[in-house]
């Protein structure tokens, strides 16, 4: 085994069966094969004995070339996959320090969350059903966990809901194909084993391997997971608000009126709703270049 086998292996491994996009994987081998060069690691055997001190060296070095906060955690999410994907897939005995090792903290807070392809990958990765259904309803929807709990059966497969959200107050949420396809896994499948295990009689769809209503630690202890696996260097602070925070960042980013938005999502106001909205350096760029925008 040589590296180049090693990071051919990881890449298709990554793509065919975590369903990672080929782009983000060129990036993760570029960013490898970078740290590789930097800190002469050559072979195989070198590479797998690496220890979490080589890489935290590696890191600073990186700073000292003024490398931004961000860009070191992003290398170090590429880092830390190749050694997971030794450890899991290649069963190889690694250093378990390297997944302790501290991202960089930024020099502002930084605004979490996920983008379309990164939702995507997240989804794709997701094996559990139950976890996987409820990851499609809030990036479709945006409900809140609150909110989520309360859909039943019936609501998915007439294509929409009537929640209760903050204030009491009532508001309908509709379900796409997408969503509908993967709750119906989940509903014919490992809720509908809970339910015979436990001789239940609810409609309500998120049930736990015990037969009672899902709890929020649970589901995102379960969504932490996936996220390591996708490979987003903030994993640990996944959670439902982040993937409500997504949904509504798209929406507007969608051209969606705000005010549309809103009422979605049932914030109060649409100051609250226009805190979600992000513009990329790209677009402002475009924007202040005028690329791809018709001046007035």
């Amino acid at each position: 085994m040589n590296i180049d086998k090693l990071l051919e292996e990881f890449k298709t491994y990554k793509i065919n069966v975590e369903g990672k996009a080929e782009d983000s994987m060129n990036l993760y081998i570029k960013n490898i094969k970078k740290f590789c060069e930097d800190m002469n690691i050559k072979d195989y055997e070198t590479l797998i004995s690496t220890k979490s001190q080589t890489i935290k060296d590696w890191l600073s070095i990186l700073a000292e070339k003024e490398n931004s906060a961000v860009t070191r955690n992003n290398k170090l999410s590429a880092i830390k996959q190749i050694f997971c994907f030794l450890e899991d897939e290649k069963e190889v005995e690694i250093d378990r320090k390297i997944n302790k090792i501290k991202n960089a903290k930024t020099k502002q807070k930084e605004t979490k969350y996920l983008d379309e392809r990164q939702m995507e990958e997240l989804l794709a990765i997701t094996t559990n059903q139950r976890t996987k259904s409820a990851i499609a309803i809030l990036n479709n929807t945006g409900v809140r966990f609150s909110e989520l709990i309360q859909i039943t059966c019936t609501d998915i497969e007439r294509g929409f809901a009537t929640i209760v959200g903050k204030g009491n107050k009532e508001r309908t949420v509709f379900f796409t194909h997408q969503t509908i396809a993967i709750c119906r896994n989940f509903i014919n499948g490992k809720r509908k084993r809970i339910v015979e295990k436990y001789n239940l009689d609810t409609d309500l769809l998120f049930l736990s391997d015990y037969g009672n209503i899902m709890k929020a630690q649970n589901f995102i202890n379960s969504l932490k997971y996936y996220a390591e696996r996708t490979g987003i260097y903030w994993s640990n602070e996944m959670s439902p608000h982040k993937l409500r925070h997504s949904c509504i960042t798209k929406a507007l980013n969608d051209g969606v009126p705000i005010q549309v938005v809103r009422d979605m999502v049932g914030h109060a106001s649409m100051q609250t709703t226009n805190r979600y909205s992000h513009s990329k350096d790209d677009e402002i760029r475009k924007a202040m270049l005028r690329e791809d925008y018709n001046e007035e």
